[in-house]
């Protein structure tokens, strides 16, 4: 007869795993302490439009000079553009160094191990099932 499927190894591969990802995503830690917000700022028009952005890809803040009142619309469209897209490249690179580069092989290593983990963990469990089906035929007989 098999030993019990144990999913306590499992379990802290997914965990593992789970933190790994959150930590790409920059999700906030599961103890609810909150980190302060990453942000990225980009200029455009010689300093007259200013753009924040904030983690998760949003918009936070688009600041206007009065001064560009006096642009027309399609290049005043083409500097919030590009004041907006400086602010996502800055907000990408801060972010970068607020986690640090992420260990690709290190993840892939723990998805493999999760994988190999669960594989085991089913073949217990179908050995289980497959001598529990065998008990159960052998009672039937008997009786």
């Amino acid at each position: 007869m098999s030993s019990p499927v144990d999913s306590s190894g499992l379990d802290r591969l997914f965990g593992q795993t789970v933190q790994a990802l959150e930590q790409l995503r920059g999700t906030p830690a599961e103890d609810g302490s909150e980190s302060e917000p990453v942000e990225g700022i980009g200029e455009a028009a010689d300093g007259l439009i200013r753009a924040v952005a904030v983690s998760g890809g949003q918009l936070a803040g688009l600041y206007l000079d009065p001064a560009v009142i006096g642009m027309g619309t399609a290049r005043l469209a083409e500097e919030i553009v590009g004041a907006v897209n400086a602010a996502m490249v800055d907000l990408q690179e801060q972010v970068a160094g607020a986690f640090g580069a992420p260990d690709l092989d290190a993840l892939a290593g723990q998805l493999k191990e999760v994988q190999e983990e669960s594989n085991r963990q089913m073949g217990l469990f179908l050995d289980q099932l497959t001598e529990a089906q065998q008990r159960i035929a052998n009672q039937a007989r008997q009786s």
